[in-house]
């Protein structure tokens, strides 16, 4: 069962949490974010006001199953209904989700789409507390944060099954996560999370141009905190939702080359680089730089601040520039990479998060369902997502047309194409969700002084090794 209320067939789903907030906001989340949904709890194709490019897709054949919702009974020809569970409708230009969905519908007569809206942080809750009760939707978007979660429990439906039942060939398909060889989880579009700088709040402060390295980026944190009513970074470390750890401060880490993981995939948290990236974010906290509040605040917070002009920098997902520019059409920011550690000249990483998918190991449509997920990882019709999503696609032959996208759009494919893109919560390691707790939870007291660096990182590889251990024993 699906939390919230749902009207009409293709329902928009919101939480009052998430409806207090202004912002849309992914995950890109992820590593992704959280999210906050502004559209209306009910929308219907007909009121698109952007029409996705018409896709071919080709439906993948299989065995039948028994319909878990279905119109005329079970019998060949009757209309199956599946669950879609997502936070991407809430990020999408309105009506573009439903847009997609009719014309999936439209090429499988006898499948219909229920889409369940919910901001991020709510459909992860949700998902997470459902795969315990084996009644997770039957379709799932996650990131990559989620799967050890989901398929500890069983959760997810072997794709690789699915997709030998229908003849598809995934050598395009890019990211996939795998268990014993066999895919779980397929990232249809890809989000980096470069930084955001308010150009006005620069200028006014003195600052004639984009940090580059870290060293540029304290002092031009320093003269906004201290000549400009707004503060240089935003850091967003709240415990109720520990992503922060990756997308604001491992990030820093990530940009020069560190890493938290050993050659062979084991976490190594206690290690220079990240020390050094830790003491770094410090400063600028010691430094009164960062806008007040940043160990309780939500990701979905963040951009709203930038929005509102209370901050000059922060790291944010790339999905979130339509929305910023709608919360302030006036606002004069751009985009740039992570600045890197003095002297640093090596490969730049950057932190990255994707709209993932999977379907229910419980569904009793999982040949209909795999039907869908074919359908968007199409080439033509996952261009035409990751291009209204200002992300990039999973599939590496779709070719989205950027030649009349945003210019900061542009300018982050750039990015994208000069980094190297990563997140190591998101890339199947176990209990990803509890390790970024545990580090949250070190963090907050290394911030506020009640202990040294060494302790913190110290501390966060034994909760690591504990709940690891654990979860594999």
């Amino acid at each position: 069962m699906n939390t919230g209320r749902r009207s009409g067939r293709r329902a928009v789903v919101f939480t009052a949490a998430g409806a207090a907030v202004t912002l849309l906001v992914t995950a890109c989340g992820s590593s992704s974010s959280g999210s906050a949904a502004s559209q209306s709890s009910s929308t219907s194709s007909a009121e698109s006001t952007s029409s996705p490019a018409a896709g071919s897709s080709s439906a993948g054949g299989g065995g039948s199953a028994a319909p878990s919702s279905s119109q005329g009974g079970g019998s060949s020809g009757s209309t199956v209904t599946l669950q879609f569970s997502q936070w991407w409708a809430g990020e999408l230009p309105k009506g573009d989700m439903d847009a997609l969905v009719s014309q999936f519908e439209k090429e499988n007569p006898t499948i219909k789409i229920d889409l369940v809206t919910n901001p991020y942080q709510n459909t992860h809750d949700s998902t997470i507390a459902q795969a315990a009760t084996h009644n997770i939707s039957d379709i799932v978007a996650m990131d990559g944060t989620w799967y050890s979660d989901l398929q500890s429990q069983g959760a997810l439906a072997n794709m690789s099954d699915l997709m030998k039942a229908a003849g598809y060939n995934d050598s395009d398909l890019s990211g996939e996560l795998k268990t014993n060889g066999s895919v779980y989880m397929i990232p249809a579009v890809n989000f980096v999370y470069p930084m955001f700088v308010n150009m006005d709040l620069l200028k006014e402060a003195g600052i004639a141009s984009i940090p580059k390295t870290q060293s540029e980026f304290k002092a031009a944190a320093d003269a906004i905190s201290q000549k400009t009513k707004a503060k240089g970074f935003a850091l967003a470390l709240s415990p109720q939702t520990s992503n922060g750890v990756a997308n604001d401060v491992m990030a820093w880490v990530w940009a020069s080359g560190g890493s938290m993981l050993t050659s062979d995939g084991k976490t190594n948290i206690n290690n220079p680089a990240v020390q050094q990236g830790l003491e770094f974010v410090d400063s600028l906290y010691k430094g009164n730089d960062i806008l007040a509040g940043g160990l309780n605040m939500q990701e979905t917070q963040k951009p709203n601040s930038f929005a509102q002009g209370q901050v000059a920098m922060m790291f944010d997902s790339l999905a979130h520039v339509t929305s910023i520019k709608q919360n302030n059409p006036k606002l004069n920011f751009d985009l740039a990479p992570v600045p890197v550690k003095d002297g640093y000249t090596g490969e730049e990483g950057i932190n990255a998060a994707s709209w993932a998918v999977g379907i229910s190991n419980d569904s009793k449509n999982k040949t209909q369902a795999w039907k869908f997920v074919q359908f968007l990882m199409d080439p033509k019709v996952d261009a035409t997502l990751a291009t209204e999503a200002n992300g990039f696609p999973g599939n590496k032959a779709a070719k989205p047309d950027l030649s009349k996208s945003d210019p900061l759009i542009q300018k982050a494919f750039q990015i994208y194409q000069n980094s190297k893109p990563l997140n190591e919560f998101a890339n199947g390691l176990p209990v990803a969700t509890q390790l970024e707790s545990d580090f949250d939870s070190e963090l907050q007291k290394y911030f506020v002084g009640q202990q040294d660096v060494k302790t913190t990182l110290t501390n966060t590889q034994t909760a690591w090794d504990r709940h690891i251990k654990a979860a594999t024993s």
